[in-house]
């Protein structure tokens, strides 16, 4: 069974944000990639392998945009472990 483990780069964007960096393991398949995705440290969590999405009770501007942001990076992260995790199930195992 193939384990996905995200963790964030030591590198900052611009705007200080960190990119989640994938690991992906199989027997002796280790790969380790960026994603591309960039988010703010305290907005991972370890223990669930996902972001942190708050859920707001009163909405701001900015509050709502960055859920909406939060979502959307979310959202990639998924594609991302489905897309991989199809394109090997597919390889060619020989």
């Amino acid at each position: 069974m193939a384990t996905f483990t995200l963790r964030l780069s030591k590198k900052k964007s611009d705007l200080g944000n960190n990119e989640i960096m994938f690991r992906f393991r199989h027997c002796k398949i280790g790969l380790y990639s960026g994603s591309g995705v960039f988010i703010s440290v305290n907005k991972r969590d370890g223990q669930k392998e996902s972001i942190i999405i708050p859920n707001i009770r009163i909405m701001s501007p900015e509050k709502t945009a960055e859920k909406k942001f939060l979502e959307k990076a979310q959202d990639k992260v998924n594609e991302l472990k489905s897309i991989i995790s199809s394109s090997f199930n597919e390889a060619d195992k020989d």
